[in-house]
């Protein structure tokens, strides 16, 4: 199994990440411009919107003024498998359950849709999204085939 693993310092706010690391198992998978290259089917542009909402997430829930992010790709015969973890608090348990649900929010601002619509577009893909706590990881998978 290849890995690769790339690091770069951005900043968001006034929130600096320590890192994002991407680690996967093609050669394809960058952390910007070519990372959606390996998505053999349509909708490449929907699925960004996806990994920019999880991204920004993630920024957002991390507390203290560093943080980290890390992107895993995995790959299995059937799925492209991704997943984006924080080092924030994590998600209250009681909300988990919740976290898909429309106009479900825990932020001051914003009307709830943001992982409403990374679901739905996922499953437009014959995809899921999962998440758990404790790191908060969401994990999508997608198959490689248009379904």
């Amino acid at each position: 199994m290849k890995h690769l693993q790339s690091q770069s310092i951005i900043s968001a706010g006034k929130k600096k990440l320590d890192a994002i690391l991407v680690v996967s198992e093609r050669d394809k998978f960058t952390p910007c411009g070519g990372c959606l290259d390996w998505i053999e089917f349509g909708g490449p542009e929907q699925i960004q919107v996806v990994f920019s909402n999880l991204i920004l997430n993630a920024i957002q829930a991390i507390d203290k003024d560093d943080g980290r992010i890390l992107i895993r790709t995995f790959e299995s015969e059937k799925d492209f498998v991704i997943e984006f973890e924080d080092s924030g608090s994590g998600i209250i348990p009681d909300n988990v359950s919740r976290i898909f649900d429309p106009l479900f929010t825990t932020k001051q601002t914003g009307p709830g849709l943001g992982l409403v619509i990374c679901k739905t577009i996922i499953e437009q893909h014959g995809g899921i999204i999962t998440v758990k706590t404790s790191p908060t990881i969401f994990t999508i998978t997608l198959p490689k085939t248009n379904p």
